[in-house]
This record gives structure tokens, C-alpha cells and sequence, in this order.
């Protein structure tokens, strides 16, 4: 029963308090209708509008209530410039237009009561990305010679200028193409590949050369001295790319597969070859062969005004063998050029010169001469002989008239050690003469074979008792006579002998004659 009159005590206060809150939110509404009153309860032209918490600035202090206080009403006017500038709102003031940038600002935050125009902005408030303004439409966009790139304007650039751009690459680990492109020097070689490929931050020439990413690119249009390594001064001067010899990771242990190049050798090799190598504007492969240079197949044609001596000439090339004929003639006057066997001059053609090759040919017996060959000999036989006898020296003419080199002493002819030129001329044996007149001695030289089988024994000289031009005429020296007894020569028919009245007897002369007379 108790529990009963609980249940009733607790209805009848819930309608009590029910009812309290009917009543009062009656006296609330009613007191909210006598407050606002009617348009004539309007403020006068003389109200204080500070009061209201909004400062009449600008162009609002121009235009009419009623453009604000719609229908009169007053109390509950917005006081934020969204309020009444809005397309949805009651207040028709003009509102964001549709190119507006979308910004969670106020208006008052960028613009001035007195006019839109003019705004300091604060892009605090902004809410999109920088580019849906700054287009170049709606404010300023990028310049013409703005880096391409799709970052956006703040990933460089302070929203308060646009200059001192700055970009914190390290966190940038590939797209630098994006920004960079414009930055390509014309001289980069041409690829395909990120910059990331090869360069790292903070700088360009921090770089670590990925070669696979260059295209056709020729090597030397980077390692040119000046953008990358070049060659260096003692380089082997070449028009070749480097490619042909090194690799991409070092200079070092370049090779060249020579066996598969079969032209062109001294693109490379031009400075190879030594200073005594013949003049010739062929290429090294007209005559030299891989893999050495010794493997010579020589094509002499190659060789211009070259003498054949400056190769050949036992160090470059085979040359004269120790028994060559001594010759300053080239060799080319003899030889040809595919063999050295064969040898052969047209000695026809020549006409001097012959020492130059037949220097060693003269005969151990050759009169000595400083005259050429051809003074005295004519092709085709040394034997084809016209004796010059005033190119000889000081040799004696017995030194070739000996019966063996040249016609000799005939074998009748007088005894005599004499030189052929005391009586013969050189142009004939015959008409040989002697002038005796000059000549006080020697007679035997040549007359030995002239004394008689009677002429008294005797060693001294012909001209001991006999005086020129007649043997007839003699002085008689007796002390020249040997061991012969007078009668040998005093018998009556070599000289005078005993006349008829002489006494007889057999004692030679001597024994009582003197030489000087016979009284």
C-alpha cells in the first residue's frame, strides 16, 4: 500500500514540473516578441553603431540601413563579413566570386572595408594548392623561364615573396628532371635517364657516371678536358672514341682487339713510328701485319722520293752484305724491289760514275790512277780499252806493259831496265827514240845485248870506253879489262895487233908494252 502511494506522489511532481516549463518558455517567447518591436522602434540617424560590437568602416558607412537591417529587423544582423556576404544569406551583399581562392579566412583577414581591391592577403587560410591561384589568371603564375616542374609553388618558395626560393633537396631522392630539364647545358651528352642517375646533392659535379644511361653519345663529347677527363698531352693520337679502347669503370688497361681491324691503324699509331721510318703517305696496313710490326709485307710502291738506302741499311732493313760492290748508288739502280737475286744494270745508259760499283774490281796490278774507270774503259768489256796514259800516276809502264796486262817487251827487244817511257811514246811502240846527247851513263841498260861475240871481257860500263853516237869511238880503258889476256882483244881484227916485223915470241903484250902506248 505503501508502494502504491509512492508511485501517485511521483506522477503528481513530474506534472508539477512539466508544468513550470510550459509556463516559462510561454513568458520567454512572449517577452522575445514585445522586445523586438516594430520597424518604427527603429534607432535614430544619431545611434551610436559602435554599440552593436560592429564599427561602421569603409564603404558601410555609405549605404543605407536597410541594405543590412532587412525588413527592419536589427537584433540578430550578422557581424562577420560571411554573414551578409554570401549568396545564401538574407543580407544581399555582394559575395565571394567563383574564382575566389578557397580560403577558411575571413574576408576582413585580406580585404579592407573600403573596397575588395586592394587585399593583403594571408595565405594562412588557404585551403587549396597555390597553383589553383597562382595560374597566371587569377594571380601570378610561373615565369617563362620558371623550371618545369609539377611541385607545388610552397615546396620552394615563402608565401610572403617569391623571390629567395628554396628547396630542400635532401629528401628528394629521384624527379629532378621535373624542376631541372631547363638546366641541361647544351653540351650534356644526350640520354634518356633521371639526373639521379648520375649526379647527387648538393651539387652537379658530384657525380658518379652511370655510362649505360648515355645514348649514342660519342665519349669525347664529355671527356673533352673540360667537361669530364680528356686525353692527356702523351696520349697516342687518335680520332677513334674513347669506347674503342677503354672501359666505362677506369682509364686504366685499355686494350684494342687488333684482330678484327684491318684499316686505319694510324689513327692511332701515327706517332708510333720512328724517325727513321721511310717518307710514304700510305696507311701502316700497306705493308705492316698484326700483331707485330717486324711482320712487314712491304709494298715499296708506297715509298715516295725515299732512297731505298734509308731502310736498307742493315738496322731497319737487310742491307748490303759484306761482299756487296762498294757503291754510293742506290739500290734500285740493281734490284728490284719483290727480290735482291737478279741483279741487273743497263750499263748502256751509263756513261760515268763506273767506281761507284766497280771500285773493288780493279785488279791488284791496276796501274794506281785517281782517273774513273770510264776514262780508259768502255762497255761492255774492261778488256775494250782506250789507255789514257795521263791518268796514270807514278806507276811505271812496266807496271802494266808486262806481257800479262798489257803488250810487253817483244823478245828481240834490247835488254834494258829502263821504263818503256825513256823511248817509246804512248801512242805507238813504234818510232821508239832515244836521245843520247841527254844520257852519260846506263848505256848497258839497253845495249848490254849489242856488244859483239868478240868484245873484250870487260864488267865496267859501255860508257867506261865508249863515246856517243859510235861505238867505233872508243877510249880505251884497259884497267876495265879482267882477267883476259891482250892478245884476246890485240889479235889484228877486234884492235890493232903485232905487224909483220914484230920479233917473235908468245909473251902477252904486257910483258913489255904499257897500256898507254906501244913505244
Amino acid at each position: 500500500m505503501k508502494r502504491s502511494n509512492d508511485i501517485v506522489d511521483s506522477r503528481r511532481d513530474a506534472g508539477r514540473i512539466t508544468h513550470w516549463v510550459i509556463t516559462s518558455f510561454l513568458l520567454a517567447a512572449c517577452l522575445a516578441v514585445f522586445a523586438i518591436g516594430p520597424a518604427s522602434a527603429a534607432p535614430g540617424k544619431n545611434f551610436n553603431h559602435l554599440q552593436t560590437g560592429f564599427p561602421l568602416s569603409g564603404v558601410h558607412k555609405r549605404v543605407e540601413c536597410e541594405s543590412c537591417h532587412v525588413q527592419g529587423v536589427f537584433r540578430g544582423t550578422p557581424r562577420q563579413c560571411r554573414g551578409c556576404h554570401s549568396a545564401s544569406g538574407i543580407v544581399k551583399a555582394s559575395s565571394k566570386p567563383a574564382n575566389h581562392v578557397p580560403s577558411s579566412d575571413s574576408c576582413a583577414d585580406c580585404h579592407k572595408a573600403s573596397t575588395w581591391a586592394f587585399a593583403r592577403f594571408s595565405h594562412s587560410g588557404v585551403t587549396a594548392s597555390c597553383v589553383s591561384c597562382h595560374n597566371g589568371r587569377i594571380a601570378p603564375g610561373k615565369g617563362r623561364d620558371h623550371p618545369p616542374t609539377s611541385d607545388d609553388c610552397g615546396s620552394c618558395h615563402k608565401s610572403r615573396s617569391w623571390s629567395g626560393a628554396r628547396y630542400d633537396h635532401s629528401g628528394t631522392a629521384d624527379g629532378c628532371e621535373r624542376c631541372h630539364l631547363k638546366n641541361l647545358p647544351q653540351r650534356h651528352p644526350a640520354t634518356s635517364r633521371t639526373c639521379n642517375s648520375c649526379h647527387r646533392y648538393p651539387s652537379w659535379s658530384s657525380l658518379r657516371m652511370d655510362h649505360n644511361a648515355i645514348a649514342g653519345a660519342r665519349c669525347a663529347s664529355c671527356h673533352d678536358g673540360r667537361i669530364a677527363e680528356g686525353k692527356p698531352r702523351n696520349h697516342i693520337q687518335t680520332a677513334s672514341d674513347c669506347g674503342t679502347c677503354h672501359r666505362t669503370n677506369t682509364w686504366s688497361g685499355a686494350s684494342v682487339d687488333h684482330s678484327v681491324i684491318s684499316s686505319g691503324c694510324f689513327n692511332c699509331h701515327n706517332n708510333d713510328r720512328p724517325r727513321t721510318h721511310p717518307l710514304t703517305g700510305s696507311t701502316c696496313e700497306s705493308c705492316h701485319r698484326y700483331p707485330n710490326w717486324a711482320n712487314v709485307r712491304m709494298d715499296h710502291n708506297a715509298i715516295g722520293g725515299a732512297r731505298c738506302a734509308s731502310c736498307h741499311d742493315g738496322r731497319i732493313s737487310q742491307g748490303k752484305p759484306g761482299n756487296h760492290t762498294p757503291t754510293s748508288a742506290d739500290c734500285g739502280a740493281c734490284h728490284r724491289t719483290n727480290t735482291w737475286i737478279g741483279a741487273g744494270v743497263d750499263h748502256s745508259a751509263i756513261s760515268s760514275g763506273c767506281s761507284t760499283c766497280h771500285l773493288n774490281d780493279r785488279t791488284a796490278s791496276h796501274p794506281l790512277t785517281a782517273t774513273t774507270c770510264e776514262s780508259c774503259h768502255r762497255y761492255p768489256s774492261w778488256a775494250n780499252l782506250r789507255m789514257n796514259h795521263n791518268a796514270i800516276g807514278g806507276a811505271r809502264c812496266a807496271s802494266c806493259h808486262n806481257g800479262r796486262i798489257a803488250v810487253g817487251k817483244s823478245s828481240n827487244h834490247v835488254l834494258t831496265s829502263s821504263d818503256c817511257g825513256t823511248c817509246h811514246r804512248t801512242n805507238t811502240w813504234i818510232g821508239a827514240g832515244v836521245d843520247h846527247s841527254l844520257i852519260s851513263s846506263g848505256c848497258s841498260t839497253c845495249h848490254l845485248k849489242d856488244k859483239p861475240t868478240n868484245h873484250a871481257a870487260t864488267q865496267p860500263t859501255c860508257e867506261s870506253c865508249h863515246r856517243y853516237p859510235d861505238w867505233a869511238r872508243v877510249s880505251m880503258n884497259h884497267n876495265a879489262i879482267g882477267s883476259s889476256t891482250c892478245m884476246f882483244c890485240h889479235n889484228g881484227s877486234i884492235a890493232q895487233g903485232k905487224p909483220r916485223d914484230h920479233p917473235r915470241t908468245s909473251q902477252d903484250c904486257g910483258a913489255c908494252h904499257n897500256t898507254r902506248r906501244w913505244d
